[in-house]
């Protein structure tokens, strides 16, 4: 399991809005191993797939392929997410003196599937 990798395969179109917004589409593969033991009969996308997609997101947006979480300060998941589903990935960043901070949500044609109070990246 890799999560980054994961989330860089999922991530499908994006775009960037303005200078500090960006959004995609998303889906994960219902073939990832990652699904075999999250769980058997009744697969689930783990959390820290969607952070990983947060952040694959805003690493394409920036051009900082090197990003890396540091802290998830904050982070809410409102309703699971199934291997398959498609998904609206959208995040804001600022930059400060030690690295960026990053807010962002993922959300299903159902609406909210987790919002990112704040991540701090480097």
């Amino acid at each position: 399991m890799i999560p980054q990798r994961d989330a860089e395969s999922a991530l499908g179109r994006w775009r960037a809005m303005t200078g500090t917004v960006a959004e995609g589409e998303a889906c994960f593969s219902p073939d990832l191993p990652v699904f075999t033991g999250h769980f058997p009969g009744n697969p689930l996308v783990p959390g820290v797939h969607q952070s990983a997609l947060i952040l694959a997101l805003v690493r394409l947006a920036t051009g900082r392929p090197g990003l890396v979480l540091r802290q998830v300060v904050r982070c809410k998941w409102t309703r699971p997410v199934r291997p398959g589903e498609a998904l609206l990935v959208r995040a804001s960043w600022c930059q400060v003196a030690e690295g960026m901070l990053i807010d962002g949500d993922i959300r299903h044609a159902d609406g909210l599937v987790a919002h990112t109070g704040r991540y701090e990246a480097t």
